[in-house]
């Protein structure tokens, strides 16, 4: 009995050790072709951005495990890197632009309850003179099993991703800023 009771708990604590990986970014056509259109002249650089709770590499999904940020990075490099590589793939991405955005993401979040799963990101990206916002909600199907639900979650993530970067590549500011370059 003894053994089945230390073997339950094992297994109880193991189960809440899983993780979640999110994958690597990839950038989007339909964000490249939205570039293209805008004409710009100048490159553009991006600062590493900060973050109102720096550092987190993981975020805890129920009790099933974390959903973890790709090879050790924070939520604000995982931000960073996606508008990098959108700019790249566009090719107006240079280390030194001549027009320089830096951002503070001040939240980066999901809920994987069925019905309101989805990821949850509030960043403010700025050119050093002005800023602006942007709230943004990725809404994604899940199931009412931890483990399936998380995984969806973090499945998810690199097209709420995209989706959240054609907000920002898309604003008006942001595009008055590369087209004045």
């Amino acid at each position: 009995m003894k053994q089945i009771i230390a073997l339950a708990a094992i297994s109880a604590v193991l189960a809440g050790c899983s993780s979640f990986p999110v994958g690597q970014y990839a950038p989007s056509d339909a964000n490249r072709a939205a570039l293209a259109q805008l004409g710009a002249q100048g490159k553009v650089s991006v600062a590493d951005f900060t973050a109102a709770k720096p550092g987190v590499t993981g975020i805890q999904c129920r009790g099933a495990g974390q959903i973890k940020f790709p090879t050790g990075q924070t939520a604000e490099q995982y931000v960073t890197g996606a508008l990098r590589k959108e700019l790249t793939y566009s090719g107006l991405f240079a280390e030194k632009g001549s027009v320089r955005i830096a951002g503070n993401v001040q939240a980066l979040d999901f809920n994987s309850n069925v019905g309101n799963a989805g990821w949850d990101f509030d960043v403010t990206v700025s050119n050093g003179a002005e800023s602006f916002r942007v709230q943004y909600q990725h809404r994604v199907k899940t199931s009412w099993m931890a483990d399936r639900a998380c995984a969806a979650v973090a499945e998810q993530m690199v097209e709420a991703t995209q989706a959240f970067t054609q907000r920002v590549l898309s604003d008006p500011k942001f595009t008055a800023w590369v087209k004045a370059s």
